[in-house]
């Protein structure tokens, strides 16, 4: 097991002590801790950030005689080639992992936005195949798709298709890329 204040990619936030004895001077003792079991065989799991929340009310009285603590972390998936054996496939969930694509951009009448890619499930390059996104308020389009975790990573980039004329334009730059599993992917477009 290991301790997300210690492992963590990033510095901790706020004081290392954790226990307040309802005062609000810093103590040095530390007593409050978020363990994590990173389990190279199974999940990949990493600590990105730990914070020890230093809030008070009326005045400087701490909400409690223990700081309260957060960690953020990455899951990633096995990537297939690691998994072997038939008995770990057994405590490995590899069910789909869903992934939304969204883009804040404007089109014009009869334009409409697609998600082009690396993936079958994006079209394999293809613009002809590529999945439409949906419209939303406020010009955000979006696509939601169940991806396998093997599909991870892929490039992918955003066209453009006007309707009127059968034209396709793809967003400029370089290809994007997901190379860890995401839930949700905020793009603009590359001009």
């Amino acid at each position: 097991m290991k301790d997300a204040q210690t492992f963590a990619k990033n510095p901790s936030h706020g004081p290392s002590a954790t226990f307040t004895g309802f005062r609000f001077e810093y103590n040095t003792e530390k007593i409050d801790y978020i363990f994590f079991w990173d389990d190279q065989a199974h999940t990949k799991i990493e600590a990105i950030q730990h914070s020890v929340c230093t809030d008070v009310f009326d005045g400087n009285h701490p909400p409690s005689d223990h700081r309260p603590i957060t960690a953020d972390f990455i899951f990633r998936a096995p990537s297939p080639e690691t998994i072997t054996s038939p008995d770990l496939e057994r405590h490995v969930d590899l069910g789909k992992i869903r992934c939304r694509f969204s883009l804040n951009y404007r089109c014009e009448f009869g334009e409409e936005v697609r998600v082009v890619g690396s993936l079958g499930e994006l079209g394999g390059w293809n613009a002809d195949r590529a999945p439409l996104m949906l419209w939303n308020p406020n010009d955000r389009w979006t696509l939601d798709l169940e991806l396998e975790p093997r599909s991870f990573p892929f490039e992918y980039k955003y066209i453009v298709v006007d309707n009127r004329n059968n034209k396709c334009r793809w967003e400029l730059g370089p290809n994007r890329t997901v190379k860890d599993v995401l839930v949700v992917q905020n793009d603009h477009w590359e001009k």
